[in-house]
């Protein structure tokens, strides 16, 4: 990606430029709006630490996200504390931030939403909003003006920012409007506070909160809420509310590839899936299902039950409790269990290596990939991104004992890295 590389090639030069200013020359705005210290905050495009930095010391605790390697190395090496968790991620996924299973009081994405392409905006938000605490705020800078030829850059606008944020129920709370603190011609800054909707009692966010990021599963309706919300969230236009009811039309087989008026049937599945998936579903992701059928059964008796029948391959299974990941090569993990002993981990660890390094000799020597696919021994190889929000391990991880979920959401503990 050419700004992430122009970030890498000239790091050194980024940091002195930003660290050159103070968190209160930039950002004096949100001096009042911050949350109590203590607070878990997501620095998201976290440059050269410095904002980081100040919500560390100032009791807070911070996940500061950036794709820079070179960025993330000098910030690391320039404020190393123990309040701040650094991880390489970036918008509009932020994959390993949601994997880390924590919401936040304060997301700041400072001088970041300009690299973010048109195309790629709803979907950073939608991320941002399920990553927001009930009484939360997202704060994002824009960068008003020429843009940087060198870097990756589009045009921002306050109206365009409000109306897409209102999709996801965000609703525009405070702005402010800068000069430039670097005194660059023609570039200005205004600073926009977004938050969930509020009936003064908190309950707004709070019901938000349970539906669509709380592991609640105790009833069958909080499911069916989370799975309408999660729809209309992904699909646009499939949920629609008439008089007392809420609808999901079902899409004939003929009408089913995506158009500008309809969503993709596939789109409307997948969310009702990714409910039955995870550390708290039956199964890891979506590869192991072979089939999904749903019925609403309604009974005169007053029998009344919404009924999802799954099919999966028996044979494939494995003990929920401890369940984690452990890396390979090339974006590829294998599934382990951590409550095995340590000699067992240790000889598992081992026979990994020795399976990986034939297989790479194999391939060397011209052996299909195909060929050499349970080389590596151990389970089915996974692509890291299909892990189902599983601990993902290192082999050093995996052999301590240690389940870096746990670790990471410790969040009135303090963050640190492991």
């Amino acid at each position: 990606m050419q700004t992430i590389s122009h970030y890498d090639q000239n790091a050194e030069q980024f940091v002195s430029q930003y660290e050159s200013l103070t968190f209160e020359d930039v950002h004096p705005a949100l001096l009042d709006l911050l949350p109590p210290p203590g607070s878990t905050i997501l620095d998201a495009g976290s440059g050269s630490g410095r904002d980081a930095a100040w919500f560390a010391a100032k009791g807070y605790d911070v996940v500061a996200a950036e794709p820079s390697d070179a960025m993330r190395t000098l910030a690391r090496s320039r404020h190393p504390s123990p309040r701040i968790h650094w991880i390489a991620d970036s918008l509009p996924d932020l994959g390993q931030t949601r994997r880390l299973g924590l919401t936040f009081d304060l997301i700041l994405l400072s001088a970041v939403w300009m690299h973010v392409p048109p195309t790629s905006r709803q979907r950073a938000l939608r991320k941002l909003a399920t990553l927001l605490s009930p009484n939360g705020r997202i704060v994002i800078s824009l960068r008003l003006g020429p843009p940087d030829t060198d870097r990756a850059m589009y045009e921002v606008t306050l109206p365009e920012l409000t109306a897409m944020a209102r999709q996801f129920g965000l609703r525009l709370v405070h702005t402010d409007d800068s000069p430039d603190r670097l005194g660059r011609q023609g570039i200005s800054w205004t600073t926009a506070v977004l938050g969930l909707p509020d009936d003064g009692l908190g309950a707004l966010p709070l019901l938000r909160h349970l539906i669509l990021t709380d592991g609640k599963s105790s009833t069958y309706k909080i499911a069916l809420l989370r799975i309408l919300a999660r729809i209309a969230d992904t699909a646009a236009g499939a949920v629609r509310h008439e008089s007392e009811f809420v609808v999901l039309p079902m899409v004939p087989a003929k009408s089913r590839y995506e158009t500008d008026a309809k969503a993709d049937i596939d789109n409307c599945l997948k969310p009702i899936i990714d409910a039955f998936t995870g550390p708290t579903g039956l199964f890891i992701n979506d590869c192991q299902l072979k089939g999904l059928y749903i019925c609403w059964r309604t009974i005169e008796s007053g029998d009344e039950r919404l009924i999802f029948t799954f099919e999966y391959d028996p044979d494939q299974y494995c003990e929920r409790q401890g369940l984690a990941f452990l890396r390979l090569d090339k974006g590829l993990c294998c599934y382990v269990n951590t409550t095995w002993p340590k000699a067992a981990r240790i000889a598992w660890v081992a026979a990994m290596k020795t399976g990986g390094f034939f297989k790479s000799q194999l391939e060397k020597l011209g052996v299909p990939y195909l060929a050499l696919a349970g080389m590596q021994g151990g389970s089915q190889p996974f692509h890291i991104t299909r892990t189902g929000g599983f601990p993902l391990l290192t082999e050093e991880e995996f052999i301590a004992g240690i389940d870096n979920a746990r670790c990471l959401t410790a969040r009135k503990t303090g963050l640190s890295e492991k």
